[in-house]
């Protein structure tokens, strides 16, 4: 008996379950009140984590367990009395623990409960409760649609976004409604087949764009995220994200449309007339007809824009290009060009006659009264016509002289309508003694400059003065702009002029630098015909170095024909600005001559928005919509944007709320006199001291500067995404005369390096995977595989080790000026051999070339290198034919001689390659070209280059 119940006790001890014996106590009603613990066995504490329970009540054990635990005493009373057994889960409050019980009476008022804590999975339950009831809400809530699909094209599930944004009331009647997404839903049915292969190439999809039906048959834009479910390999659906993106897309479309349109009027605006005229050209000398181009101008219209105001004139704006479209035939097109002036461009034109009976019926249907806002007006217009290929064999040309013709007709009375003729030239009249007195108005000072401040919207301080040119006329009086600027431009009196405007605000900028006033950038308009002007950049770095103003703090205002000049001519021009360090801006964005596709081909870095615009932004919704649509593109393609003409508060406030990163207008400050513009930049004195200066080498506590060399020796490419990397680089590299051009990823990196020679390569190593492959198209690289390469470390030792064998030099973080200039000193020398190797000097010396298969050719050198020459001539060779040249350097008397390979060859000109030269003759080239490349240099960096080894 006793060994018996000596192994009861072992197994009642040993058990893993808790186990309690209890008697359960009843009051005098006979229900439960409470229970005391006759025995427990040991793992009954380390599961509750009481002890010595035996001979006490469960409420003395339990503190608060009375009130708590009502259906723990009203089970145990059960069990207790009927000696029925129960199961049950329950929570013990007091100790925040979970039970599962098992109860069997014992009889006698007794019971035995076996239990175990099941605290840990009824945690797990409600966390996984709660994570489901959280993303159901999500899933429900959320404002971007969440769908899953079929492969075949059926929607599975949808939360109430989704089926909000498609038309439909609920998620359910999608779900029943749409049994074929690529029919029902895509505009285009393929739009889903593309998706579907990259799933299926991918995984997942970012960012997919497309256009879908509603519920009522109206289009909508997506931009989707979606990826392929798979179970066991087997695609069984997809599931993702959609997001509305309608509005961004009617914004580029607004954005498109006035890249080729004009906004008031919708007819096609410079842009889209010189396209269609250069097509027309092309078919007439196939088809050997004629094309008339007609220029019309309305006659008063200005009385009327100033009299009855701006929104006026705007209407009657409207109806004449009404009227002129219902005038045109289908294969003409009619333009405007800008304020009251439109060109209409007839094709297929037999006889003279027919022009001038044309323009006699456009004459006569503007006659006709136009009722604009109850005002009964009568315009008149005149109108000048060029002749294809009579007065011009190219748009600038056939515009220009239509434009000339024009005035020939106001001229001669006004509503009335002229040819153009070559006397058309000279100018009659008002504008012949104007510009007369424009040619004397430099020599006699009567010409002067008035600075706009821009404002920085968010923290309204001064980041820009725009130079305004004003014309004192001693018997006119003021001048305005507008009406002698085009003069200048027409006689080229605008060279001249616009050289003596770089470099009076270029003076003055850095006088007001040097008087201790915030350095701030001034903005000088360009017009086109002084950026096509023959050196042009050589003049911005002559007026740059005369005056020592550092290239940022010069902003060029472009015109918006320049944009629509020779554009490999534009593009090669506006780089080399770009690498001298200038910022480029477009004036006048939105008035139709520019466009977004050519903001991202020229690298342009600011936008102005025309004032035209921003007068009824407040008030009007399309110049709101307009005006907000080219903040939100131009901001997409990381560009700054300055409105003009800023003049209201409620103008203000659009332009906050919209981002816009600056202003200009007398709402901030109108144009000031040169001796006003001081008070106004010292406002900016305060903040501008509070910033700490760089410490080094400096150690009169004077400000850093850095000396930017107008001169570059060489150019480097540098590669990272991070701007203050790129910002501490692109100042030392420029304190040594080398230009900087800078990108952020690979493949701009193997463009850059497939269209220019650097003679420097900085690769920033957080690029990863990306530097080594930049460094490896580095060495492959036709032109810059003996380029120097360096590398920037990211501060991870094992793969900075990994690319330093690619790399000929490594600038070890953190980065400092010192840091950076102590790795460029030794490596100085090999970017000037670099530079030395592939300099190319521009002469022009008589060239004779010999061949097999033709006798002696004389031609003239474009410029000369170590390796070749491009040559100007008329007479074809071939690429790869063998020749032999022979030339005379300047100042020598012995022609040199080199056998060698034409290597391309243009409409006159061609390029040649050394293939063999006497050493002799090659020490000979290398000095003279040495010398040549030293004399363009000046002379402070002219005695380092002569300090830098020759290897």
């Amino acid at each position: 008996m006793a060994e018996s119940e000596r192994r009861y006790r072992s197994l009642f001890e040993n058990m893993l379950e808790g186990f309690a014996y209890c008697k359960m106590l009843l009051d005098d009603r006979g229900r439960s009140m409470d229970f005391v613990y006759l025995d427990v066995n040991s793992a009954f504490g380390e599961l509750t984590g009481l002890r010595n329970v035996v001979g006490k009540r469960f409420t003395e054990v339990v503190p608060g367990g009375k009130d708590s635990q009502a259906e723990l005493f009203e089970r145990y009373g059960r069990v207790a009395l009927t000696g029925e057994p129960e199961r049950f889960e329950i929570e013990i409050k007091a100790l925040g623990m979970w039970f599962s019980i098992s109860a069997y009476g014992a009889g006698e008022r007794c019971f035995v409960a076996v239990f175990d804590n099941i605290t840990e999975r009824k945690q797990t339950e409600q966390a996984l409760r709660q994570a489901e009831e959280k993303y159901r809400a999500i899933f429900q809530d959320a404002v971007v649609g969440i769908f899953q699909s079929t492969p075949d094209g059926r929607y599975i599930n949808a939360n109430p976004a989704m089926a909000h944004m498609l038309g439909y009331d609920s998620p359910q009647e999608l779900v029943a409604s749409i049994t074929d997404i690529s029919r029902q839903v895509y505009v285009d049915p393929t739009s889903r087949e593309e998706l579907a292969r990259l799933l299926r190439e991918q995984g997942q999809v970012k960012n997919f764009e497309c256009a879908v039906y509603r519920k009522d048959g109206s289009k909508m834009w997506f931009s989707a995220n979606v990826r392929a479910v798979s179970e066991d390999g087997v695609l069984v659906g997809y599931e993702g994200t959609n997001e509305d993106i309608t509005t961004r897309k009617i914004a580029e479309e607004q954005v498109q449309f006035l890249a080729y349109y004009d906004a008031l009027t919708g007819l096609p605006n410079r842009t889209l007339l010189q396209d269609r005229l250069g097509k027309a050209i092309a078919g007439s000398r196939r088809q050997k007809c004629k094309i008339a181009l007609l220029f019309l101008d309305l006659d008063g219209f200005k009385i009327i824009n100033d009299s009855l105001g701006h929104s006026v004139g705007d209407l009657l704006l409207q109806q004449v290009a009404e009227r002129l479209k219902k005038w045109g035939r289908e294969q003409d097109t009619v333009a405007r060009l800008g304020g009251d002036e439109f060109l209409i461009m007839l094709t297929q034109v037999k006889e003279l006659p027919d022009v001038a009976v044309a323009a006699e019926r456009l004459m006569d249907a503007m006659t006709a009264e136009f009722d604009v806002q109850g005002h009964s007006l009568n315009v008149s217009c005149s109108i000048g016509a060029s002749i294809f290929p009579e007065n011009g064999a190219d748009c600038e040309t056939l515009i220009k002289n239509a434009d000339a013709a024009m005035y020939g007709a106001k001229d001669s009375g006004r509503n009335s309508f002229r040819f153009f003729a070559e006397d058309m030239n000279a100018q009659a009249g008002e504008r012949l003694s104007l510009e007369n007195s424009l040619r004397l108005a430099l020599g006699k000072k009567e010409l002067f400059l008035m600075y706009q401040p821009q404002m920085h919207v968010v923290t309204g301080r001064v980041t820009g003065l725009e130079a305004l040119l004003r014309w004192q006329h001693p018997d006119l009086g003021l001048v305005p702009p507008d009406k002698f600027i085009r003069i200048a431009e027409n006689s080229g009196l605008i060279v001249p002029i616009g050289e003596w405007v770089l470099q009076t605000a270029c003076r003055q900028a850095r006088k007001w630098q040097d008087e201790g006033l915030p350095a701030v950038s001034v903005a000088v308009n360009v017009s086109a015909v002084q950026f096509r002007q023959q050196g042009f950049c050589e003049l911005i770095r002559s007026v740059l170095h005369e005056t020592g103003l550092a290239a940022q703090c010069l902003e060029l205002e472009l015109t918006e024909s320049l944009l629509l000049a020779n554009a490999d001519v534009t593009l090669s021009v506006l780089r080399e600005l770009k690498s001298m360090g200038l910022t480029l801006a477009i004036d006048d964005f939105g008035t139709g001559y520019s466009n977004f596709t050519s903001l991202r081909q020229f690298g342009v870095s600011k936008l102005k928005i025309d004032r035209s615009f921003i007068s009824d932004v407040a008030t009007n919704p399309d110049d709101s919509a307009i005006t907000a649509a080219i903040i939100s593109m131009a901001k997409s393609l990381r560009l700054k944007v300055i409105a003009e003409g800023v003049e209201n508060e409620a103008q203000m406030s659009f332009l906050r709320k919209n981002r816009c990163d600056e202003i200009q207008g007398y709402y901030f400050s109108k144009p000031l006199a040169v001796d006003k513009v001081a008070g106004k930049l010292r406002g900016n004195v305060a903040e501008t001291q509070a910033v700490p200066q760089p410490v080094g080498d400096n150690h009169d506590n004077k400000s850093n500067e850095v000396s930017v060399s107008l001169m570059s020796i060489g150019l480097a490419l540098l590669v990272s995404t991070d701007p203050d990397t790129v910002q501490q680089f692109s100042l030392a590299l420029q304190e040594l005369s080398i230009s900087p051009d800078a990108c952020q990823d690979a493949a701009s990196a193997g463009l850059l390096l497939k269209r220019r020679k650097f003679d420097a390569v900085i690769v920033d190593l957080q690029l990863g995977e990306q530097s080594g492959q930049i460094l490896d198209e580095v060495h492959l690289s036709a032109s810059n595989r003996t380029a120097v390469s360096f590398g920037i470390s990211n501060n991870d030792a094992e793969a900075t080790a990994a690319f330093r064998k690619k790399s000929q030099f490594v600038f070890e973080r953190p980065i400092s000026p010192q840091s950076i200039h102590k790795t460029l000193k030794p490596a100085y020398g090999l970017i000037l051999r670099e530079r030395r190797r592939y300099f190319r000097c521009p002469v022009s010396i008589p060239v004779i070339i010999r061949s097999k298969s033709m006798q002696e050719v004389w031609c003239n050198s474009v410029n000369v290198s170590g390796g070749g020459m491009a040559l100007s001539t008329q007479v074809p060779f071939l690429p790869g034919e063998n020749v032999c040249v022979q030339f005379t350097l300047p100042d020598h008397k012995v022609p040199l001689s080199a056998e060698s390979t034409i290597c391309w060859s243009k409409t006159g000109n061609m390029g040649v390659r050394f293939v063999s030269i006497s050493d002799e003759q090659k020490s000979v080239l290398q000095v003279w070209l040495s010398e040549k490349l030293e004399e363009t240099l000046p002379e402070g960096v002219a005695g380092q280059f002569r300090k830098a080894e020759l290897c």
